[in-house]
């Protein structure tokens, strides 16, 4: 599959959809959680963008090293407020973590965007 789909392809159907998510969330407001946010659907398609475009750039999918550093991290942050800060709040906490790779994965995926482009 990530031979089959060229990475601008798929950064314009990303494009697309956040696009009429945005405006889906315009005018169904009343319809839509309040706290779940556009950026918050943002991770999975980074995952799948950051797959086919390392699979492009490098020959080899950067995916299985992404998922273990991503669960290790979480379980690095879930050891750290279980055992040394004492306080776990669950959804509090694995929303601060689902934000954090909200910003994490955008930077790996411009990251593996530049290379490529540096290729070319």
């Amino acid at each position: 599959m990530a031979q089959l789909i060229a990475w601008p392809i798929l950064l314009g159907i990303s494009i697309i959809i956040f696009t009429g998510l945005f405006f889906i969330r315009r005018t169904f407001y009343r319809f839509i959680p309040r706290n779940l946010q556009i950026a918050d659907l943002l991770p999975p398609v980074l995952v799948l963008n950051i797959h086919v475009l390392s699979f492009q750039t490098t020959g080899w999918s950067i995916f299985p090293f992404l998922m273990i550093t991503w669960l290790l991290l979480l379980l690095a942050f879930v050891m750290y407020r279980g055992f040394i800060t004492q306080s776990f709040n669950f959804r509090k906490d694995m929303l601060t973590f689902w934000r954090f790779s909200t910003l994490i994965l955008p930077i790996v995926y411009l990251l593996f965007l530049v290379i490529n482009l540096l290729k070319l």
